[in-house]
């Protein structure tokens, strides 16, 4: 069976592959992210503009549950194939630098992922994830129409003529 993926006049490598619990098959390539694969068609494209870390993908390996760790030049993530979810395990999550050799990765009987970094020897579990499901606060700080400021501590209204808004915020 032959699979064309689509990106026309461009190379694609594939570099890692990987097997889902429900029979489908990831690609992991060398600068084009993961293409989803059902039977003999791309069902999904996850790439960086989704969240991966980077498109350059070094391994990919399945930890059963519907999730897929994805280890790439920059790092890695998980993907959770029902929710269509990407994690990225950084420093936050104690993982300490990039991933240096392709395919250096093992999956251990107690949910642990180990693979190789630059930094040495890295553990991720999921007991290390942050909830990425909480929306960050948000802060407006300064509102403008027509480059006047208004007051954010009352409601504002805005007549037809005020429609160049610049909202200064923190997220």
């Amino acid at each position: 069976v032959k699979i064309t993926l689509n990106f026309p006049n461009e190379k694609i490598t594939p570099v890692s592959l990987e097997d889902s619990d429900d029979g489908l098959i990831l690609v992991g390539t060398e600068g084009k992210g993961v293409f989803v694969l059902e039977k003999d068609s791309v069902i999904k494209h996850i790439d960086a503009a989704q969240g991966l870390l980077s498109d350059f993908i070094y391994f990919l390996k399945s930890a059963g549950n519907d999730e897929i760790w994805i280890g790439t030049n920059k790092g890695l993530n998980k993907y959770i194939l029902s929710l269509d979810r990407i994690f990225a395990y950084t420093d936050k999550n104690g993982i300490k630098g990039r991933i240096s050799k392709k395919n250096t990765v093992l999956l251990d009987g107690n949910e642990g992922l180990w693979f190789g970094t630059d930094q040495g020897l890295m553990l991720a579990k999921p007991e290390f994830e942050q909830n990425n499901f909480i929306p960050p606060f948000l802060s407006i700080n300064n509102f403008k129409a027509n480059s006047i400021v208004k007051d954010i501590t009352q409601a504002i209204e805005l007549n037809s003529k005020e429609n160049n808004i610049l909202v200064d915020f923190k997220a």
